[in-house]
């Protein structure tokens, strides 16, 4: 084989436990560990999950999307035994093996200072950033994880 596929283990591994635990602009900037929690979360988790499936899924081995018959299932609320996901938690479960953990690095105080200091500088217009939107104002939604772009709706994001 020329490419080794367990290689990407250490990638799924940190991408779904990411996924579980990020803000979703399309679960009301709950996280799907939250949203499982309560019937309406649960409604808007399937519809998020049910859209991923109609995107088709990637290619095999190399889709590092947590499949959503495992993500149904891990939250809670899906069908499935350990048995039958075992694969699935072993690549969830990846990272925390003694052998594989690593550790983790914290960005230090001086380096969130100047970071800050960068992304203040940066002049960021209050613009829809969905491709064809034309939404601008005050009223635009921050991007969670990069904080620098802006939308006008989850739907947009």
């Amino acid at each position: 084989d020329i490419i080794d596929f367990s290689s990407l283990k250490p990638l799924k591994c940190r991408q779904w436990n990411s996924w579980l635990n990020d803000k979703i602009p399309r679960l009301k900037n709950m996280s799907p560990v939250e949203a499982a929690k309560t019937a309406k979360g649960r409604k808007l988790l399937n519809k998020l999950l049910d859209f991923y499936d109609s995107l088709g899924g990637g290619r095999g081995d190399l889709n590092v999307n947590i499949p959503s018959k495992y993500a149904r299932w891990k939250l809670g609320f899906g069908p499935g035994s350990e048995d039958e996901f075992e694969e699935e938690e072993k690549i969830f479960n990846f990272m925390s093996s003694d052998e594989n953990t690593q550790r983790t690095t914290q960005r230090k105080d001086r380096h969130a200072r100047k970071l800050e200091k960068m992304k203040a500088s940066i002049f960021i217009p209050f613009r829809c950033e969905f491709a064809g939107c034309t939404k601008r104002g005050e009223n635009m939604k921050k991007c969670f994880r990069c904080q620098c772009a802006y939308y006008c709706g989850a739907d947009h994001q």
